[in-house]
């Protein structure tokens, strides 16, 4: 009788460890270099959020805000993103692009996400798609 109380903790704790042992910041803890990813919301005042994911976690950005995730350096890490009627897809972090970088800026605006290395100079990378 007691065993039937003691599955759904298991269960429960079991699923626990998977989700936290595949989970990006997992991974990128699990072992060789890190990277962090910095995502800055530079959308209008008053504009709606921008909803989005990196490799499944789940973030929302008013303008202003701003949110971080390490990743592994070894691993490709790519977004999903929602704003309003729009939305794009795209690799946030590339070991062969971003390789040797310590920290990828990313800036989301009306235009979409756009790329920096310094935190200043920004290049267009992944427009906003409504179709």
């Amino acid at each position: 009788m007691a065993s039937k109380y003691l599955i759904f903790p298991l269960f429960f704790a079991a699923s626990a460890l998977c989700y936290f042992s595949t989970s990006p910041a997992a991974q990128a803890e699990a072992g060789g270099a890190q990277a962090v990813l910095y995502f800055t919301s530079a959308l209008p005042s008053g504009s709606a959020p921008v909803d989005f994911g990196v490799d499944g976690v789940k973030a929302q950005l008013s303008s202003g805000q701003k949110y971080q995730i390490k990743v592994n350096a070894n691993n490709h890490v790519h977004v999903s993103a929602d704003y309003g009627m729009k939305f794009t897809y795209f690799e946030s972090y590339s070991p062969g692009r971003d390789k040797g970088r310590a920290a990828v800026y990313w800036r989301i605006d009306d235009w979409g996400f756009s790329i920096s290395y310094d935190n200043v100079h920004f290049k267009n990378v992944a427009p906003w798609e409504t179709e």
